[in-house]
């Protein structure tokens, strides 16, 4: 598999690990699990681990997926995504802005614990 989702121990937080570089088609299977997650569990709170794998879709395909996020996987006006990249990687950067500029809840983090804080405030 491209990727893995567990639950963290409280059940509150999808923790999604990537196993390969971030594409399109990708962005897409990993959209189905995350809409399946909301619907059956009202998960609102996503961990994205990236670290190993940058981003390898255009910044105009970026835009257009993440400001239709909210149409494909319903709007949760709550939903809270961190994306916990390497320190060296900045592929990220753009689709963190795109996620703010859209009115969704997203940072980029290079540290866990961090990501975890900013996820259960």
């Amino acid at each position: 598999m491209d990727f893995e989702i567990k639950m963290d121990e409280g059940k509150k937080i999808a923790i999604i690990t990537l196993h390969r570089v971030m594409t399109k088609e990708l962005a897409r299977q990993v959209l189905q699990c995350i809409k399946k997650l909301t619907e059956d569990h009202g998960i609102e709170r996503l961990l994205s681990d990236v670290r190993y794998f940058p981003i390898d879709i255009s910044p105009f395909d970026q835009y257009y997926f993440i400001y239709n996020l909210p149409k494909q996987s319903g709007n949760h006006p709550d939903r809270k995504i961190a994306i916990w990249a390497g320190k060296e990687d900045h592929s990220y950067d753009f689709a963190e802005t795109c996620f703010l500029n859209s009115g969704q809840y997203a940072r980029k983090f290079l540290d866990y614990d961090e990501a975890l804080r900013w996820l259960t405030a």
